[in-house]
């Protein structure tokens, strides 16, 4: 199944410029189902999938808590991070929760991730196929309405940490390497404020210590909750455009375990969005890693690095700021990848249902 309204913008190189052109993508959504219920014949070297999810033993379902109040954040599944955190050579899984929620909630309520149907979940590769459940011994139930995962060894000890998102403080997680974690939120100077979705770690300024970015979705509380519907009264989740933008976070790596906050001081919080995904590359060349932010019902974010620790916002005069009729569309989660395979990455955001993806080359 194809659409032939796909945006697709093209990296023209040294003019740091990405431009319009029509092409026909797969569709998302329906796409998929068709493939899974009808597979046409395929060459033998062919790849293919199987669910395994019953015979691995991650047995995970993530909890909303929705209880009828419509809270934005019950729209929201966990995110999910593959690392091997205890160095055998196999990748280990981590997927991310949600918290309880009263009816109605209040800014004062804790935002409670007590019960294990609320954990974070963690489940260490036994080599084999299957997976054991070790989120206890390892220490990462964790707390808040989980969002999402990064992992990056930073303090290169060469155990990977872990960094999970949350509307509420975000969580990192030191690697201590004998199968458990400790939270260094605090002492590491990473506390965060307001609704985290996505978080990377990436190394903006060369020196060889990973940075970390944290994306922010939109201001809001329990105590401005929004009250929507469609026009029959009955109570519906309200649109991103009754919420504010926030700027994100960049935490710059001081290589003591420690961290400084040059959300400022780099430009970043100057550009505020409504952030849902974040990917790293060196799109113009100049050998600094850049920024690209999916920004749900808003301008796209593209942050260039001008390698003495500030960075640009650049996605409206780069072309990627916007769909080509001039609209902002749902972005959600975005990444580069050289698809054609002129040396140049391009960039997918990936949207809501019954829209089309963004692909920028």
């Amino acid at each position: 199944m194809t659409n032939p309204c796909n945006r697709i913008k093209r990296n023209r190189g040294s003019a740091v410029e990405f431009g319009f052109v029509r092409d026909r993508l797969l569709a998302s959504g329906v796409a998929l189902v068709v493939v899974l219920v009808s597979v046409p014949a395929q060459p033998d070297d062919a790849v293919r999938f199987t669910d395994v999810t019953a015979a691995s033993h991650i047995a995970f379902v993530h909890r909303n808590s929705a209880a009828g109040n419509k809270y934005l954040i019950e729209t929201m599944t966990g995110g999910v991070a593959l690392l091997d955190f205890d160095a055998d050579g196999w990748l280990d899984v981590f997927l991310v929760n949600g918290a309880a929620l009263r009816a109605p909630h209040t800014d004062r309520d804790r935002l409670d991730k007590s019960a294990p149907e609320f954990w974070n979940r963690l489940f260490r590769n036994n080599r084999d196929g299957t997976f054991t459940d070790v989120t206890e011994r390892a220490g990462v139930a964790g707390r808040g309405y989980g969002m999402g995962a990064a992992v990056g060894d930073y303090d290169n000890d060469g155990f990977p940490d872990l960094y999970v998102t949350n509307y509420g403080d975000s969580i990192l997680y030191h690697n201590n390497g004998d199968g458990t974690f400790t939270d260094v939120t605090a002492r590491a100077g990473v506390k965060t404020e307001g609704w985290t979705t996505s978080a990377g770690f990436f190394d903006f300024d060369n020196d060889g210590d990973l940075d970390l970015f944290v994306c922010r979705y939109l201001r809001r509380s329990f105590a401005n909750h929004v009250r929507c519907s469609a026009g029959d009264g009955v109570a519906s989740y309200c649109h991103p455009d009754r919420f504010e933008p926030v700027s994100n976070y960049l935490f710059r790596n001081n290589g003591d375990g420690t961290f400084t906050d040059a959300s400022r001081s780099s430009g970043i919080a100057a550009s505020p969005g409504k952030g849902l995904g974040v990917a790293f590359a060196d799109f113009d060349g100049d050998g600094r890693i850049d920024v690209s932010v999916a920004n749900d019902s808003h301008p796209q974010s593209l942050f260039r690095n001008n390698g003495d620790g500030t960075f640009r916002e650049v996605a409206f005069e780069s072309g990627v700021a916007y769909t080509d009729e001039g609209k902002t569309f749902s972005g959600m989660g975005t990444d580069f990848a050289d698809v054609d395979g002129d040396g140049l990455p391009d960039i997918i955001t990936t949207t809501l249902s019954m829209e089309s993806y963004a692909f920028f080359r």
